[in-house]
This record gives C-alpha cells, sequence and structure tokens, in this order.
C-alpha cells in the first residue's frame, strides 16, 4: 500500500535440490493492485518448467531419442507423371472426305458429251473451269490458328499468386511476431519484477543434472482504481539446463520466452485488444557432444474488437516451428526443416466479412549430409488461401488458392541446384461486379523437373508442363459466357549425357468457347492442337529428325440453335530427315489438309462444303544435293448440295513429280499434271465438265536436254 521498491527472497531446499527465489516490486502508487495480481496468475502457471521436456516422467527427454535417428526421405516416387499421351487427331472428320477419282474426270473429259453450251476452245487464263479466284473465301481455307489473343489470358500466375507475397510480408511486420517487443514493453516502467532459480536430481544419484533460472514481470495501468486495468503487460523468461552425466556441458538447454499485451479501452473488464507470444528454444546433445539438435517454436496471437461485437477488426495467429540438426557439432546443421502456419484478416468495418484474409501454410526441409555447407536436398511446400473485399460491401470479391512446393538437388554438392522438380496449383474466383455472385473462375496446373545426376551441367532430362482454364459469367445467371482452356508440356532427353537431346518433344493445345446470347448454346468454338517432336541432336539446336503436327477446329452456331452453321477443320503433319546435320533438311513430307462446311439456311444439311489439300515430299537420303524425287500436289474440291441432292460440284488439282534430280535442279524425269471439272445438277442447269492436262519429259542425262517428252490434253467442252 506505499509507493517504493521491495525485495522478497525465498529459499526451499528438499532431497532432490533446492530454490532460491527473489522477487522484486515496484510500487508506483498506493491503489488497490489485486486485479493486476489475479490477472498475472490466470495467464501463467507455477508448474515445473522442466516437466514440458518429460512428460512421461521416465527421467528421458522426451523425443530425444528421435532427434538421433531421423530417418531418412523417399522421394523415388514424388510427382509421378504419367506421360503415355494418346493422340485424338481429328478422329476421322478430315479423312473420310470422299475425294475426286482423277481417272472418272479423265473419262469424263474423254467423253466428248456435254450437255448445254461451251463448246469453244477457251484460253488457259481465262478458262473458268480451271479459275481458282473466288472459289473459296479466307476463312474456308486459311491454315492459320483461330484462337487470336489467347497469350493474352495466359497470365495465370499473376492472376492467383500476384499479391499473396505482399500478404505474408504484412504479418511477418506485425508487432505481435516480434519476441523482444514484450520486454522492451515491461523494463520502460517496471511494476513488479519475480526471479527465481532452482535445481534438480532427476536420477537421484545425488548431484542435481537440472538447473533453472526463471524471470518474471508485470505492469499495469489501472487509472481509475476501480480493479480494472486499462492496460496490462506481462513477461516471463525461463531458461533451463539438464547435465546426465555432470560433466559439466549440458546436453539439453531449454529457454522460454512468453509475453501478453492487454489493453481495455472501455474499462470494462473486457479487453479490446490482446497480443500474446510464446517461443521456446531447445537443444539437444548425445553424451559425447558429438551432435546437436536444435528446436526453436514460436506462437503468437493477436486479435482487435474495438466495439466488443464479437466481430474481429483485425486477427493473426501463428505458429512455427524451426528444427536444426547438426551431427558432428561443427556448426554446420546436415538437416534444417521449418513448418510455418498463420492466420490472418481486417475487417476494417466490422461488419463480419473481412476486406482481406489469409492462411499460409509453409514447410521446407534441407539436408547437407556431408556437412560441407552446400544443401544437398532441399524441399519445400507452400498452400495458401487468400481473399478479399475490396469494396466492403460484406461479399468477397475475390478469393485464391494456391499450393506449389517441390525438390532441389545438388547432386555434387558445389552449391549449384542440378536437378529439380516443382509442382503448383491454383484457383481464383472472382465477382468483377461485385453483386456478391460469382463472374469468373480461373484454374491452373504446373509442373517442372530437371534431372541432372552427376551435376555436370548437362540435364539428362527436362520435362515441363502447365494447365490452364478460366470460366466467365458475365452475369451471374449459372451459364458461361466465356471460357478457354490452355495446356502444354515438352520432354528434353539426353540419356548419354553429352549434352545433345536424343529426343525433344513439345505439345501444346487450346480451345475457347463464346455464348454470346447466354442462352446456354454455344455460339462459337475454336480450338487447336500443336505437336513437334525433334530427335538425334547432332549438334546445338540441330536435329537430325522433325516431326510436327497442327489440328484446327473452328465451330459457328449462328442463330444459336444448338446446331452448328459452319465448321472449319485443318489437319497438317510434316516429317522431315536432316542427314548430313547441316540444318537443312533433305527428305520431309509434308500434307496439310483442310475442310470447311456451311448451313447458311439451318435445316441440319450442308449446303457448302471446301476441301483443300497440300502435299510436298522429297527424298535425298544420302544428302549429296541430288534427289530421288520431288513431289508437289495441290488440290481443292467444293460441292454444293441441298437435300434433294447435289446441285454443284467443283474439282481442281495441279501436281508435279520430279524423279532422279541432279544436285543443280535438272530432273531425269517430270511429269506435271491438271486436273479439272465442273458439274451442275438442277433444275436451271444439267451441265459437266472436265478438263485433264499432262506434260512429261525425259531427260537422260540431266543436262537440260531433254531426249523425249510428250503433252495431252482432254477437254470435255472441245469437238473432237
Amino acid at each position: 500500500s506505499t509507493p517504493g521498491q521491495y525485495i522478497i527472497t525465498i529459499n526451499a531446499s528438499d532431497d532432490y535440490g533446492y530454490t532460491i527465489e527473489e522477487i522484486y516490486v515496484e510500487v508506483v502508487e498506493g491503489l488497490n493492485d489485486s486485479a493486476a495480481f489475479d490477472l498475472f496468475e490466470n495467464q501463467f502457471s507455477e508448474q515445473d518448467p522442466t516437466a514440458e521436456l518429460d512428460e512421461d516422467e521416465d527421467d528421458t527427454v522426451d523425443d530425444a531419442e528421435d532427434a538421433r535417428n531421423e530417418s531418412g526421405l523417399d522421394v523415388d516416387d514424388t510427382f509421378a507423371v504419367d506421360q503415355n499421351g494418346k493422340a485424338n487427331h481429328d478422329e476421322g472428320r478430315i479423312d473420310s472426305w470422299n475425294g475426286k477419282d482423277d481417272n472418272d474426270v479423265g473419262s469424263v473429259a474423254d467423253s466428248n458429251d456435254t450437255s448445254g453450251a461451251g463448246r469453244d476452245a477457251v484460253e488457259d487464263n481465262a478458262d473458268p473451269i480451271r479459275n481458282k479466284t473466288g472459289r473459296t473465301n479466307d476463312n474456308e481455307t486459311e491454315m492459320e490458328s483461330p484462337i487470336d489473343n489467347l497469350e493474352q489470358d495466359a497470365d495465370i500466375r499473376d492472376e492467383l499468386f500476384e499479391s499473396d507475397q505482399d500478404a505474408l510480408s504484412e504479418v511477418e511486420k506485425e508487432d505481435s511476431m516480434d519476441a523482444d517487443r514484450y520486454k522492451e514493453m515491461v523494463s520502460r516502467v517496471s511494476s513488479a519484477w519475480f526471479n527465481k532459480s532452482f535445481s534438480l536430481d532427476h536420477d537421484g544419484d545425488g548431484v542435481n543434472d537440472t538447473a533453472c533460472v526463471q524471470e518474471a514481470a508485470a505492469f499495469w495501468v489501472d487509472r481509475n482504481h476501480d480493479g480494472n486495468a486499462e492496460r496490462a503487460i506481462l513477461y516471463r523468461g525461463t531458461m533451463c539446463v539438464y547435465d546426465p552425466d555432470g560433466d559439466g556441458v549440458a546436453e539439453i538447454t531449454f529457454i522460454e520466452v512468453e509475453g501478453l499485451n492487454w489493453t481495455d479501452h472501455s474499462d470494462d473488464g473486457t479487453p479490446e485488444k490482446v497480443m500474446a507470444l510464446r517461443t521456446t528454444i531447445t537443444t539437444w546433445s548425445n553424451d559425447s557432444h558429438t551432435r546437436t539438435d536444435d528446436v526453436v517454436e514460436i506462437k503468437v496471437a493477436a486479435v482487435t474488437d474495438l466495439d466488443q461485437d464479437g466481430n474481429l477488426e483485425y486477427l493473426l495467429v501463428g505458429h512455427v516451428t524451426a528444427t536444426s540438426v547438426d551431427l558432428n557439432s561443427d556448426g554446420v546443421p546436415e538437416g534444417e526443416s521449418i513448418n510455418l502456419n498463420i492466420a490472418f484478416s481486417k475487417d476494417l468495418n466490422d461488419d463480419g466479412t473481412p476486406e482481406e484474409a489469409m492462411l499460409l501454410k509453409l514447410e521446407e526441409i534441407k539436408f547437407d549430409l556431408d556437412g560441407d555447407g552446400h544443401v544437398n536436398t532441399h524441399i519445400s511446400s507452400i498452400k495458401i488461401l487468400h481473399v478479399e473485399d475490396s469494396d466492403s460491401d460484406g461479399h468477397l470479391d475475390r478469393v485464391r488458392a494456391a499450393q506449389y512446393g517441390g525438390y532441389e538437388w545438388d547432386n555434387n554438392s558445389d552449391g549449384i541446384v542440378d536437378a529439380h522438380a516443382m509442382m503448383w496449383l491454383g484457383v481464383g474466383i472472382r465477382d468483377i461486379d461485385h453483386d456478391g455472385r460469382v463472374d469468373r473462375v480461373t484454374m491452373a496446373l504446373g509442373y517442372d523437373s530437371t534431372t541432372d545426376a552427376d551435376g555436370d551441367g548437362n540435364p539428362e532430362k527436362k520435362v515441363s508442363s502447365f494447365l490452364a482454364s478460366r470460366v466467365v459469367d458475365s452475369d451471374s445467371d449459372g451459364t458461361f459466357n466465356h471460357a478457354w482452356y490452355v495446356t502444354a508440356t515438352s520432354e528434353r532427353i539426353d540419356s548419354d549425357d553429352d549434352g545433345l537431346a536424343e529426343s525433344e518433344i513439345v505439345v501444346v493445345a487450346g480451345a475457347r468457347a463464346w455464348d454470346w446470347d447466354d442462352d446456354g448454346n454455344v455460339d462459337r468454338f475454336v480450338a487447336i492442337r500443336y505437336a513437334d517432336s525433334k530427335a538425334k541432336e547432332a549438334s546445338k539446336g540441330i536435329y537430325q529428325e522433325k516431326a510436327t503436327g497442327v489440328w484446327l477446329l473452328e465451330v459457328n452456331d449462328w442463330n444459336s440453335d444448338g446446331s452448328p452453321n459452319s465448321v472449319h477443320a485443318v489437319k497438317s503433319v510434316n516429317v522431315e530427315w536432316d542427314n548430313n546435320s547441316d540444318g537443312n533438311r533433305d527428305t520431309y513430307w509434308t500434307n496439310t489438309q483442310g475442310w470447311y462446311g456451311q448451313d447458311a439456311d439451318h435445316d441440319g444439311h450442308w449446303e457448302r462444303q471446301v476441301h483443300v489439300e497440300y502435299t510436298e515430299a522429297q527424298s535425298d537420303d544420302d544428302a549429296d544435293g541430288e534427289k530421288g524425287f520431288q513431289m508437289q500436289k495441290y488440290t481443292i474440291h467444293l460441292k454444293h448440295s441441298s437435300p434433294l441432292g447435289m446441285s454443284h460440284e467443283w474439282y481442281y488439282m495441279s501436281s508435279n513429280i520430279k524423279y532422279n534430280v541432279s544436285a543443280s535442279g535438272n530432273p531425269w524425269k517430270e511429269n506435271s499434271t491438271e486436273v479439272a471439272y465442273e458439274s451442275w445438277n438442277n433444275s436451271q442447269k444439267e451441265e459437266t465438265h472436265a478438263y485433264v492436262a499432262s506434260y512429261e519429259y525425259r531427260d537422260d542425262g540431266r543436262d537440260g536436254t531433254k531426249e523425249d517428252e510428250k503433252y495431252s490434253e482432254r477437254d470435255n467442252r472441245k469437238s473432237s
């Protein structure tokens, strides 16, 4: 009851040890201190702090055996990926086209029989049957991808992860995460300090093997002297050492720091702000002190409810555990791990929905088994959930969840990562117009791995894959307005580790769909798939074998009745060989096919169909510049029909084939053929035109002098 400084000393002993406790008390002013002491007793127990080290009371520190015998890590099956693909190609939609037979066209051309006018000879450059101009539209024969601007939607990482790191940094800067903050606060103005020390003889041999020192302090302010403290700060620090063999060097050291910051602005006995911290550091050593294990654990909590309505304006809860294993006690740990869990939220307008909230779980493990200071195995995993209510209307406008992590290996212990396997996945949900309903969902999955077993800088294998999708429902009625997906996979294999790949494969696919009138029927759908395969890399970037395939599909439903009005499909395949590894293809084969169908009157019957095909090939297997053959062939086939039958058909084909071509470009034999066919069959017109022309020559010496040449022309429009 009297201001001043007081020291109280307490001595106690028994058969197992002794205890000395000193209590320093400074009374700042005369007032009723019972409420503050009650608070102190409620927050801090007086139980033996060493009991936490030996909860089963077997006189052996719990988990000490496990600390000496950590098991290894089996990662053989980690991130196993089934890479067995199954090609879908075009499901036969292009290949099933029934093309014209050139022999049939020739027989018609020879028939000298046609209906209607048109028998007069026509110059080649004005011949309508052979004039390709105006026969097709660009959108019917185009070979480019119809998925325009897809790359603009590929910012998936920013969509899912752009601000998560900032949120984590914000949490790390919070005062409640700082262990020294509590001691600093109580050391400014002291109200009561408590110090005590004690020792114990766990094994009962008459020698104290455990010694502890504890320091505690309490500071409080009760301005109106009603027994309810407006501010209370409590602090306690404990250190214990355990020396079972009595050699003077502790096998176990235990340090504990606890703090509490309590603020009751309204002075009603219920705090509006509470911050609490508990930190423990435990060090284990074996009896010979050749091994040292450290464990650091931090628990923290901070809450704010200024109006005491039960809705927290601020919340932070964290738990961190870090472990270090030093097998030879040289100060360089052979193993390290950390486990971090954090929950964080801010509800500034106190409506029960946070403007920002986050859940985070981080796990990380490092192994340096040779103890050279270079981590040989690194394992990490992060799981995070982040939500936002950007307009503070009580509805979440953004939700993001992500998980990523994997493994890294330094196989030759030079401090450089040689191999890794990493995977990440995430989902993002957006309410763009802030109406309380989801407008957009984005998902993504990625995987990347590199294998360099000997750490020479030449990976034996590299694999990566990426998959993402997005669905947009602008009016939030449950029917999407726009959706897309994209996937990409690549693999590079250098099994003999010479820096040159035996094979390299890239596969990319994507699709987009639109429902502009929001009736549940897709109005436009486009898709693309690209595959590229390379083999036998002879020098950097030069492969002896290559194969490329492209598949495109575009479907339009103009009146949105669920039945397509136009379909455009393209398939292109190219195979080539660089037989002397000079970067130029010597032998190759290329084939591109396109099909376009149109149902303009929405009756379910294709009244227009267009087929386009281009083939080019060459053979120079010994790469001496002389080609066994060269070939080019171009085909266009149109059909106009009605439900009653065919009404109009046009067919055009041109080809050029060269045999045994010299290095200077002179073939031994060359054949050029042109075929054209057009037929009408309707109530206004019944007429068929056919034209076949062929030119062939032979140059035995391949010197540009033709020993034999033939030209033939067949046209049923000309009188015999």
